[in-house]
Formats: structure tokens, sequence, C-alpha cells
């Protein structure tokens, strides 16, 4: 009988043993060090529990955050280049150009113009070297102080149909609408309109490219 006893607490110290080892390497594993490298994973950590002092400064890089998942806040405007702006941008005399067909100077304020030809009236063929005008659109607007102040409305415009031939060159045409009178009564032309676009000569432009 005695003999039955102290087997059978024999038995319970060992699983008691058994089991507190098993309590005791957990808890350790939890609250204290863990074995080895790369033993936490994702599921063993609780949800918005880790802080910013958790992380090593300069531990997150570009390669660790998936695109496109930080918004403004999580960005500083300074780190940002937002002085660069456009990648190019020029502004066009047309009484600085060569005779046609020739080229043109690039006046300043300028940038990343590198080529401004002036293939027929009104209509000039802009570069910007490894910048592709299929691709990328252009935005052109009439110069008032570069252009020659004669009658009419003046016009500046590009066109991303036509690429002067290739795939280096923005498509730029100037256009005025001259002035023209019409009759309006009283069998005699008593009123000024503006006429149909004509390509001209006489407008200066500002192309940009973002």
């Amino acid at each position: 009988m005695v003999e039955r006893i102290g087997h059978h607490l024999r038995s319970n110290a060992l699983g008691l043993v058994a089991i507190f080892i098993v309590l005791g390497g957990t808890a350790y594993a939890v609250n204290g060090p863990l074995r080895g490298h790369n033993t936490v994973g994702s599921a063993d950590i609780i949800n918005r529990h880790v802080k910013g002092h958790d992380i090593h400064k300069g531990a997150v890089h570009s390669s660790d955050v998936r695109n496109n998942d930080l918004t403004g806040r999580d960005i500083s405007e300074a780190s940002l280049n937002l002085t660069a702006g456009a990648r190019a941008y020029g502004v066009v005399d047309p009484n600085n150009c060569a005779p046609i067909p020739g080229t043109c100077n690039v006046e300043e304020p300028a940038e990343g113009i590198t080529r401004v030809f002036r293939a027929q009236t009104g209509v000039y063929c802009v570069r910007a070297t490894g910048i592709d005008p299929e691709n990328n659109p252009a935005a052109v607007s009439v110069d008032q102080f570069n252009s020659v102040p004669d009658p009419g409305d003046a016009v500046a415009m590009t066109n991303t149909g036509d690429n002067c031939g290739g795939h280096t060159d923005f498509f730029v045409v100037t256009q005025r609408h001259p002035e023209v009178t019409v009759n309006q009564g009283g069998s005699q032309n008593n009123a000024t309109v503006s006429g149909p676009a004509e390509e001209s000569n006489t407008v200066g432009f500002t192309i940009v490219i973002p």
C-alpha cells in the first residue's frame, strides 16, 4: 500500500515538473529573450502594439513599405524635391528666330528645352531631350511680352497628334484671328469682328512640360 502511494506521488511529481518546465519555458519566451533569430511572426504581435520606440532608427527603408501606402501626413514635405517643378520650360520670341525654316533662341527663364525649330509660318518643333511628346503632354500659352501687338486675338497651342515627324519634338502652332469688317446692314462694311484663324509669326509663347 505504501509502495503504491509512493509510486503515485512520484508519477504526479514528474507530471508537475513537466508542466512547470513547459509553462516556464513559454513564459520565458514571452517575457524574456527569444531563442534564435526571426522567431517572432506577425501572428505573435498584438495589433497596434508595436510603437515607434520599438523600431530602430533607420531600420525601415523604402523597400519595406508597400507602394502608395503612405499618406500625406506620413511624409515630410521637406524630403520632397517640390522646388524642381516642371522638367522643361522656356519662352520663344518669334523675332529671335532665323528665317523660315530655321532655329529660334530660347528666352529666359528656361530649363530643359534643347532646340526650337520654326518649320513654317506659325509652326514650331520644340525639343526637350529625353522627354517623349507622345507620352508627355505639354502646356502652351501666349506670351504677351514677346508677341507683336498686332490687331486680332493671339493663340498658341500644342497638338499631341502631330509630333513634327518624329518622337522627339513637341508640335506648337501660333495663330491670330485678324480683324475683318463685315456688313451688318446699310449695304456697307460697318462692323469689325475677328476673322478665321491664320498661322502667324507675330505670337510669342511659353511652353511648360510637367
